[in-house]
């Protein structure tokens, strides 16, 4: 399918500001803030009870130093006949890259609950929510990864059914303007776009690091002592 996979039946137009801010709060590590202009738009990535997984949207990000991500946060919306409450739990996965496409599963998070749901913008009337989540996932410097979110929703994927989509994004700190999704397991291909989402944790230093450190104390430790002597 051309176009990067199934949209929400959206309106168009600009986003208007909520009573907090428009996005997700930035991550300290990496953000594709959410695509506010004219162009935004939300593509259906969820599990339901019915259907089952039937598009699954994924995101790469490539980190400059290594990293804990210890929680993930994105934008999403419902369609115009789906309010909240029907999601049950949300997925949260990141994934190996296998020659420039998702590859093997390498860290999965499962937790019932909302994510955090918080109303951020409007858009004719259609709320436009920010979620996140406590993750550990151990992120190497320089290696691409994927990333890919979805709720679990009572119903099924049909016409006027519950549907969810994850907000499209713009670059930000290193997003490459492509997404990837996949159909009932199925990959299927690219989307022109990035998605909105940011990652959060703490900054593990690189082994070199550590010997500047260690050898910065010894010259200090040797000079304490010729002091001393």
């Amino acid at each position: 399918m051309a176009g990067g996979g199934t949209p929400l039946p959206l309106p168009s137009g600009p986003l208007t500001p909520g009573n907090s801010s428009i996005d997700h709060p930035p991550g300290n590590l990496y953000d594709q803030p959410l695509d506010g202009g004219a162009n935004w738009n939300a593509y259906i990535s969820q599990n339901d009870n019915v259907v089952g997984i039937y598009q699954q949207m994924y995101d790469s990000f490539v980190l400059s130093s290594p990293a804990l991500v210890t929680s993930v946060a994105w934008d999403g919306c419902y369609d115009t006949l789906t309010s909240p409450g029907l999601v049950t739990a949300w997925n949260v996965r990141f994934y190996q890259d296998n020659g420039g496409v998702p590859g093997v599963l390498l860290n999965s998070l499962w937790f019932a609950g909302n994510a955090n749901e918080t109303a951020t913008a409007t858009l004719s009337g259609k709320t436009i929510y920010a979620y996140s989540a406590g993750t550990s996932f151990n992120a190497a410097s320089g290696v691409m990864y994927w990333l890919s979110v979805y709720p679990d929703l009572v119903g099924g994927y049909t016409v006027g059914g519950p549907m969810w989509g994850w907000n499209t994004g713009t670059p930000g700190t290193g997003g490459d303007g492509l997404c990837f999704y996949d159909q009932s397991g199925v990959p299927i291909g690219f989307g022109p776009f990035d998605m909105a989402f940011g990652l959060n944790g703490v900054v593990i230093p690189e082994p070199s690091t550590y010997a500047l450190v260690a050898g910065l104390g010894l010259l200090g430790f040797g000079l304490y002592r010729r002091f001393r002597a």
